[in-house]
């Protein structure tokens, strides 16, 4: 099972001016809400944030007091027009803003891997993944989705950002970027409720807002995140007490098609290019693959179905279509 929360792009859009009161293509105010609060937000937001009959938030793992989050992030995916060390500098701090809240409650850090061409992506261990695509897909700058066996227990974490604005018809900045990350963060940690686009709140001023350009943490924001690990009632965890099965396909790039082809499992697409090899996680023994074809000039989404433990490859079938084979 996947379910997923996303930060939507019109926001956003204020950034460049196109929301009275901020202007700029250099990224502009960086508190870029149409009417930002002239001071913002101290009340938590955690009830309509979180589902509280289906909690989920990091936990110790095994016999540590302290959580530690493991993270994958796969470089390899961020296009080439975005500078690099910027991102990850974007990345890095959004990934670190939440943590003092957390730890107003409980000891957390986290566990990084930035993985370059030579690095296989999706470890055993790392359960957060984070990948970079150009365009999010169906007005979203952003989304985080979350496998799971059953309610309770956590496969992974997958974090997809994307890096091109439609709406302006150009990269995002590195501000831009920073505020879909820090927001993507607050999903990713906890703030997200199973079974709908959501985790979020209509408080404006706050980076949880679903359309947030905010690059700093509210008050509010703090109090919530602080919340949510202060909680007690059943929570939705790592299971630490058995190994679980791994439902898991490699797909290889056959096509002639030299732009890179968007794969989709559950919520989550992929952006896979040539000469590349793509692991996924399936939610059980069999699952459905969808491939971004355009067979005739006519594009659409064509699903395929998949068993775990077996290799696949994309391959032409003609007229702009293609094939998942098995290899």
């Amino acid at each position: 099972m996947r379910s997923f929360a996303a930060c939507w792009l019109p926001a956003l859009a204020c950034l460049l001016g196109s929301c009275s009161g901020h202007g700029g293509d250099d990224g502009g105010d960086p508190n870029p809400d149409p009417n930002p609060p002239s001071v913002r937000p101290t009340t938590s937001y955690l009830n309509e944030a979180v589902d509280p009959t289906e909690v989920f938030r990091w936990t110790p793992r095994f016999d540590a007091t302290e959580i530690v989050v493991p993270i994958e992030i796969d470089m390899t995916t961020l296009p080439g027009a975005m500078d690099a060390a910027n991102v990850r500098g974007a990345v890095e701090r959004a990934r670190d803003a939440w943590l003092p809240s957390i730890r107003t409650v409980r000891p957390i850090a986290t566990s990084t891997r930035w993985l370059d061409s030579d690095s296989p992506f999706g470890t055993d261990t790392a359960k957060l993944h984070i990948r970079f695509v150009q365009d999010a897909g169906n007005g979203r700058a952003g989304y985080v989705g979350i496998q799971r066996d059953v309610p309770g227990v956590v496969r992974i974490v997958e974090m997809t950002l994307g890096t091109w604005s439609s709406v302006n018809n150009r990269w995002f900045t590195i501000d831009e970027l920073s505020a879909i990350a820090l927001h993507e963060f607050g999903h990713a940690y906890g703030l997200y409720r199973f079974g709908s686009e959501q985790g979020h709140t209509t408080t404006p001023g706050n980076v949880m807002t679903p359309s947030s350009s905010w690059t700093t943490l509210s008050p509010a924001d703090e109090a919530t995140m602080a919340g949510l690990y202060g909680l007690t009632p059943t929570e939705l965890r790592f299971d630490t007490s058995a190994p679980r099965p791994s439902f898991q396909i490699t797909i290889s790039y056959g096509s002639s098609y030299p732009y890179g082809i968007s794969v989709r499992l559950g919520t989550v697409t992929h952006s896979f290019h040539p000469g590349g090899i793509l692991r996924l996680q399936l939610a059980s023994s069999h699952d459905t693959v969808a491939l971004w074809e355009c067979p005739n000039s006519s594009c659409r989404w064509t699903d395929f179905n998949v068993i775990a433990g077996r290799s696949y490859r994309i391959v032409d079938r003609g007229n702009g279509g293609l094939r998942l084979v098995t290899d």
